[in-house]
Parts: C-alpha cells; sequence; structure tokens
C-alpha cells in the first residue's frame, strides 16, 4: 500500500488503519456492515481503486467497481442502482466523457450524482457542469472522499 502515499493523502495513519482494518475484515467479515446506499466506483488504476474501495467499505459502503465506462454501465444494469458514482476522467476504452454522455441519455441512471476525479487541469471544461455533478481533483483526499460519500449516500 505505500504506493498510495503519493497518489492519495491520507496520512501514515490511515494507510495502517486501512491494512489493520483489510485484516479484520479478512478475519472477521461480519465486521463491517453496509449502513449507506450503494456507491460505483470508475476508476482504471487498481491501486486507487484497491485503497478507494477499501476506505468505503470500512465506512459501510457497499461499493460496485468499473475499469471503465462501457463496463459501469452494463453493471448498472444488473445491480442495485448506487447514490453516488465516483468517476475518473481519463480511462482507457470508454471514458468518462463519453460515460456521462451515457449517462445522461438514460432515464433510469441520468439522476445519480457523479463526482468527477481528475489531475487534469481543465478537468471542468472537459464535461459541462449540470446537476447532478460535482469535481474532485486527484490527488484525492480520502477525508474529502467520504466525506462526500456520506453526503450524497445517507
Amino acid at each position: 500500500m505505500g504506493h498510495f502515499a503519493t497518489r492519495i493523502q491520507g496520512g501514515a495513519n490511515r494507510r495502517w488503519n486501512c491494512d489493520l482494518m483489510a485484516f479484520l475484515m479478512w478475519y472477521d467479515p461480519n465486521m463491517t456492515e453496509t449502513h449507506f446506499k450503494p456507491v460505483l466506483l470508475i476508476e482504471d488504476d487498481p491501486d486507487m481503486v484497491e485503497v478507494m474501495k477499501l476506505s468505503l467499505e470500512l465506512e459501510g459502503f457497499r461499493v460496485y467497481v468499473a475499469s471503465e465506462g462501457q463496463e459501469a454501465l452494463d453493471l448498472l444494469q444488473s445491480v442495485e442502482t448506487p447514490a453516488l458514482i465516483f468517476m475518473d476522467l481519463g480511462m482507457a476504452g470508454m471514458g468518462g466523457v463519453q460515460f456521462r454522455r451515457m449517462q445522461e441519455k438514460d432515464p433510469k441512471i441520468s439522476g445519480i450524482h457523479v463526482v468527477v476525479m481528475s489531475g487534469a487541469a481543465d478537468m471542468e471544461s472537459q464535461i459541462s457542469p449540470r446537476d447532478n455533478l460535482s469535481y474532485l481533483r486527484k490527488p484525492v483526499s480520502l477525508d474529502q472522499f467520504i466525506d462526500l460519500a456520506k453526503h450524497h449516500c445517507a
């Protein structure tokens, strides 16, 4: 998990706690229960997925994961509709811009709030701001990430 220190801010204690909690969940899978509506994480970096998914699960979220936009659209047809989507902007395959266009055309998923995550300086200009859209600049602060999830999924 050391690789996350440069990508996700949260401090050594949070990383250690994630390692400890991952072990405890393995040891006792009933330790955490879901307390919030589900979240979809669309991210193609496996390291980011691992830490973000674990962080959300430790807070009581059920998390669905897709590595690109088309996979996410397919997944959304077969799972409980999430209350929030965290989406990387630049991904192989169907990227964030294309996913957002397809999402807006589908009445079943068009109302889901999307948090666009990117380190690109022009992130806001790549996807025009509309209802149900906000931005989170990379590197991501775990505290801000979790707070956004709690705000939209309570």
